[in-house]
């Protein structure tokens, strides 16, 4: 199993972040993906079309996000990964970190350009 760590800022506060990252209707503007996010603890998280799905372990608004994570190309003997989201301020801005542990060795370059190409960018692109 492998890790990874993401890191972003992006140019909004930390609320406006942590909505996003938090409402699956600004959830899916931002990245273009149909999202259903409940956020609470053992709340459900599907998003990018059902390509990824987990569970929320923590959840502490307007900084932190942990939850389990697989996706459709993670086999059924694989355990979840898990994800913690980090929301901190940046001057007037956001600085995002996304930490992910026990990523399956075949998934991790996968996960890491998922995760920067289909959150990260757009959430940076769409608050500029």
């Amino acid at each position: 199993m492998e890790s990874f760590i993401l890191e972003a800022i992006v140019p909004a506060p930390t609320h406006k972040v942590f909505k996003v990252l938090t409402t699956g209707t600004d959830y899916a503007e931002v990245t273009g993906c149909e999202a259903e996010i409940q956020p609470w603890t053992q709340g459900i998280i599907a998003v990018w079309n059902g390509y990824g799905q987990g569970i929320i372990i923590e959840i502490e608004e307007p900084s932190y996000i942990k939850h389990t994570w697989r996706t459709s190309d993670y086999q059924p003997q694989m355990r979840d990964s898990e994800i913690e989201i980090l929301v901190n301020p940046w001057g007037k801005k956001t600085k995002l970190t996304i930490k992910a542990i026990n990523i399956p060795d075949n998934l991790l370059q996968e996960e890491k350009t998922n995760w920067q190409r289909f959150l990260l960018e757009p959430l940076v692109q769409y608050f500029l």
